[in-house]
């Protein structure tokens, strides 16, 4: 059951099949794709069970206790089964430290962040925190994004790529929200940092290249 899940994101099962149509349609367009994964360890700091306080209390210095999930080589950290027999062409694992939060797969800490490549049926490191550094070598400059949660991950990767110089499009038919009450806020954020939100039907004219590439986002 899912809400049994450390982190369930509320109504996310509703946007399963547009994830897996727009995985496989990046696919078969042969599409840089980009998969991050939340990798952390067991005694993370910013855990309320090891803060021993509630889930989701606010903490002083403005962060989220979340509850214990994504541990590294656990059932958490794996992939929706729907989806899991996928290869992305680069994997970001982060939230690696076990002090600091990190959303975004675009965080230049070196401590957070690794990237791994698919080489063959396996993935071998790549590099650590310079995922801007790798898709501007590759000539990447326009985004797409999808995944779970719009209010954290995604919107902090969303922007952190606007900043850095990328054009970027969110499939809204393809993010939920932890909180879906800030969904109005979010969008209004991304528009003012000329960020276009767009459903999953525009991929249908858009000439997809290489320039593009995918990112998906999960929590469980």
């Amino acid at each position: 059951n899912p809400e049994n899940w450390a982190l369930y994101v509320k109504d996310a099962e509703k946007i399963e099949n547009t994830i897996y149509d727009l995985i496989k349609l990046f696919e078969e367009e042969k599409v840089l794709t980009i998969w991050t994964q939340d990798w952390h360890k067991f005694d993370t700091n910013y855990f309320a069970e090891t803060l021993n306080v509630q889930p989701y209390t606010q903490l002083e210095n403005g962060t989220i206790a979340w509850p214990r999930l994504c541990v590294e080589n656990t059932f958490g950290a794996q992939y929706y089964w729907k989806i899991a027999d996928f290869m992305p062409d680069l994997l970001v694992r982060k939230w690696q430290g076990l002090e600091k939060e990190n959303y975004s797969a675009f965080d230049k800490d070196k401590n957070w962040v690794q990237i791994l490549e698919k080489v063959d049926s396996t993935y071998k490191p790549l590099s650590w925190w310079n995922l801007v550094e790798i898709l501007k070598q590759r000539w990447i400059d326009e985004i797409i994004m999808a995944g779970v949660a719009t209010d954290y991950c995604v919107n902090e990767a969303v922007l952190a790529a606007r900043k850095n110089g990328f054009n970027v499009k969110v499939v809204k038919d393809a993010i939920k929200a932890v909180f879906p009450d800030t969904k109005k806020e979010i969008f209004e954020k991304m528009s003012a940092e000329k960020i276009k939100i767009k459903v999953k039907n525009f991929l249908e004219s858009l000439a997809l290249a290489e320039k593009n590439f995918f990112l998906f986002f999960k929590s469980l």
